[in-house]
């Protein structure tokens, strides 16, 4: 029968070590390791190198590359476009070696969707905050669609509805969001 499956999203260098070792510790946690982009947002380059480095060191230990993405809300040029490239860099990684992506997307999902374009990638939306317009689009680009109990709460359940149930998926983010 089926089996339960927790994935641990690690958000930079020291969550990614944690949910690493909870791997290693529990059959049904699979390690998802990346550097949010709120996190590139506010760390110098030699922060973000040092995490870059930590991410291909350890790619093939974890199970996909998630918590990265854009991340406008509050942001300036500068901090966009610093997001942007490290996002590139991770993609880069994630095809190099067939990762899934767990992307993080606030405020920026058509940039989002034509970044992905420029790669071959398994890509997850995150908490998908995209209006019905960008769904049909994901999903055309075969993208999965991760819905939280925050699609009830903002009222953008009919979306669901023109999503295929292969590209469905659910999620907690807690302890973001309530269940």
């Amino acid at each position: 029968k089926g089996k339960m499956i927790l994935l641990n999203a690690g958000e930079e260098y020291k969550s990614n070590i944690i949910s690493l070792s909870l791997q290693d510790k529990y059959d049904w946690v699979k390690a998802c390791i990346g550097l949010h982009p709120n996190i590139i947002s506010n760390i110098d380059d030699n922060e973000i190198n040092k995490n870059i480095e930590f991410i291909i060191k350890n790619v093939d230990k974890a199970f996909a590359i998630s918590e990265v993405g854009l991340d406008y809300k509050n942001k300036d040029q500068i901090q966009i476009k610093k997001q942007k490239e490290v996002l590139e860099k991770i993609f880069q990684i994630a095809e190099k070696h067939n990762k899934v992506v767990i992307i993080h997307t606030r405020k920026a999902m058509d940039d989002m969707l034509d970044m992905i374009k420029s790669f071959k990638l398994r890509v997850i939306f995150h908490n998908f905050e995209g209006n019905l317009s960008q769904c049909k689009k994901a999903c055309d680009m075969n993208v999965g669609i991760s819905i939280s109990t925050g699609f009830i709460k903002f009222k953008k359940d009919t979306i669901i509805k023109h999503v295929k149930d292969e590209l469905l998926f659910s999620e907690t983010d807690s302890p973001a969001l309530s269940p």
